[in-house]
């Protein structure tokens, strides 16, 4: 006899679909088959049926690029997570920032991009989460990541100043390992109001309503003959940062951000068997000297940018992630 489960399961399908119910009565006192399986069976009919004219689609399937990997956000119009693998071999070449210039995905469905005109006069610059620079051996590569799928609206001295260096940082280890992994995106803290309680605020920018990120994060995996030495992981206001700050002001657990931004990462990796990137590293980061002068972005900007406070709210402060700021082994 079958449990009282797939009994009301085939009841359900003889309200939903009656030629449904009768294909798999017929088969369950004919043939022996297990339980499990045939209620699998079921409940694939039965969504088809639910979703009979499509199911929904928020497009945050993986997309793939020359030389990095991202997941989109149609909402918000701005990348999820944006994946990308350097070495020393992909930073050496003749692509040129100078040949490309910041281009509407055509990947995205039209509904939900974002484009230059929502950025112009915006106060905002157009921040990479795959820095073209990563992308030297290759101008596709380096024409990709002009995609504006992959680029966040970025406080003007932040974008040029901490996380420059930060990226600058990331192409540095690629000296000491072999292949450096990283994963960056934007995020959206929440912060407490002046009636003590606790929203999630972010501005939108241009007819598209682009979200502007209150954060940024960047996680690194550095391998050593081919498998995974050290972890680090860092948030970064969306605002200014004083040039006295270190990299370690900033860093936190994988645990924080994947809370924080609703996704799981690496569940191919055992973050046991890692250590903590700063501990066999300084994480010093390069002292800044400014960027070349063939930036390609608004030269206005920097004449119109004006300081923006974003406190770091219920953002868990680094210097009290495992009593020190930094991540365990």
């Amino acid at each position: 006899m079958w449990s009282s489960r797939v009994r009301d399961i085939l009841g359900a399908f003889a309200v939903g679909s009656a030629s449904t119910a009768l294909l798999y009565s017929a088969s369950l006192y004919e043939v022996q088959v297990d339980e499990q399986h045939v209620l699998d069976a079921l409940k694939r009919n039965r969504c088809k049926e639910i979703l009979k004219y499509g199911t929904p689609n928020t497009g945050s399937e993986a997309r793939l690029y020359t030389n990095h990997v991202l997941s989109y956000d149609q909402q918000k119009r701005i990348p999820v997570w944006v994946a990308e693998h350097i070495n020393s071999a992909t930073l050496v070449g003749t692509a040129n920032r100078r040949n490309t210039d910041f281009q509407v995905d055509d990947d995205i469905d039209p509904l939900f991009v974002s484009t230059n005109e929502d950025y112009r006069q915006s106060g905002w610059t157009r921040g990479h989460m795959s820095s073209a620079e990563n992308h030297k051996f290759q101008q596709r590569g380096m024409n990709d990541s002009f995609r504006l799928s992959n680029i966040v609206p970025q406080e003007f001295y932040n974008n040029v100043g901490f996380w420059n260096r930060l990226e600058l940082y990331c192409r540095k280890l690629t000296e000491k390992f072999d292949d450096v992994r990283i994963i960056s995106g934007p995020l959206m803290l929440p912060d407490y109001d002046t009636d003590g309680k606790v929203y999630m605020k972010y501005q939108l920018i241009g007819k598209n309503g682009i979200a502007v990120p209150t954060h940024l994060y960047k996680i690194i995996v550095a391998e050593t003959y081919g498998q995974p030495a050290a972890v680090g992981v860092f948030v970064v206001p969306n605002q200014p940062i004083d040039e006295t700050k270190t990299l370690t002001d900033f860093q936190v657990t994988l645990a924080e951000v994947e809370q924080s931004s609703g996704i799981r990462f690496f569940d191919k990796l055992d973050m046991n068997n890692v250590y903590n990137l700063c501990s066999i590293d300084s994480c010093a980061l390069p002292t800044y000297f400014g960027r070349n002068s063939n930036v390609n972005d608004d030269t206005s900007l920097q004449q119109q940018h004006r300081y923006m406070y974003y406190p770091t709210g219920v953002w868990k402060t680094p210097q009290t992630v495992n009593g020190n700021g930094q991540n365990e082994k």
